[in-house]
């Protein structure tokens, strides 16, 4: 495609995807970069790691904010998961600089298909969304209970061992292939951790706007703003209208549409990056 007529279909594929991504609590990362490598086939691995990051970083923040509001970040585990992703995000952007193009699409694609399918195999038959205890229900270590503005109460167990090695992991691929690790957060704090799937979002996408801020720092230091910032800069600012329409839309949705959803739209962009590669 020519490269005007790319920068003029970024913010309109900027408010699509950041909706999506902060419907999911993603981040919108794997979908921008999906689309930059589809626009822009002549860019390095960095530059579009780069550019997908800094988009990530303002989208999740408007996310953040919109799912605030609606009461479902719990913040205990989302400043445990930024603390810990920060060192994760800055060590993979160091290993972006090491792959090639193709390596680059073939991992990322890699990377979609086996979360996609641990995944909806997790999922089965779990139950994900909030629920109310007994008034007089014994306290366990790890317990937690969160009611969002629609007054529905989230009753989990929350793992902080299991939630430091996710929020290490999680950034450390995700910036390596610049999708901030929204992507692999959800599934990973649904399944690993024991967050309900909508505090799951909701709180991913909390770490993932401090993790993908340390990844995107990384990254730009190697290929430079001038080369990045226009296309971040269309990215970001539609997604973060988008973002504040997806963050909606979730709390209307089922958690299972949505995670379903994600793991079909996982597997379709992954097909298509390897066709491309190979």
């Amino acid at each position: 495609m020519n490269p005007t007529a790319a920068l003029i279909l970024l913010p309109f594929l900027g408010f699509f995807l950041g909706g999506y991504g902060a419907a999911v609590g993603l981040g919108s990362g794997f979908l921008y970069v999906v689309a930059l490598l589809l626009l822009f086939p002549d860019d390095p691995p960095q530059a579009v790691a780069a550019t997908s990051l800094v988009a990530v970083a303002v989208t999740a923040m408007s996310g953040y904010l919109a799912y605030h509001r609606l009461h479902r970040v719990d913040y205990h585990a989302g400043i445990t998961l930024a603390v810990a992703g920060i060192p994760g995000a800055i060590a993979g952007a160091f290993v972006t600089g090491v792959m090639g193009r193709r390596v680059f699409e073939s991992v990322f694609a890699v990377l979609l298909i086996v979360m996609a399918i641990y995944m909806v195999l997790a999922m089965k038959g779990r139950r994900v969304q909030g629920n109310n205890p007994a008034p007089d229900a014994p306290p366990r270590s790890g317990m937690r209970a969160l009611t969002d503005n629609r007054n529905l109460t989230y009753v989990y167990q929350f793992h902080r061992t299991r939630a430091v090695v996710a929020g290490f992991l999680a950034p450390f691929f995700g910036t390596m292939v610049g999708v901030g690790g929204g992507v692999l957060l959800v599934p990973a704090l649904v399944t690993f951790v024991g967050l309900p799937a909508q505090i799951a979002m909701a709180t991913s996408t909390f770490a993932v706007a401090f993790n993908a801020v340390a990844g995107a720092a990384t990254q730009t230091a190697h290929v430079g703003l001038a080369t990045i910032w226009l296309r971040a800069l269309l990215l970001g600012a539609s997604g973060v209208v988008g973002a504040q329409v997806g963050a909606r839309l979730a709390s209307r949705v089922s958690s299972r549409v949505l995670l379903r959803l994600l793991a079909v739209m996982m597997v379709a962009a992954a097909a298509r990056l390897l066709v491309a590669a190979f």
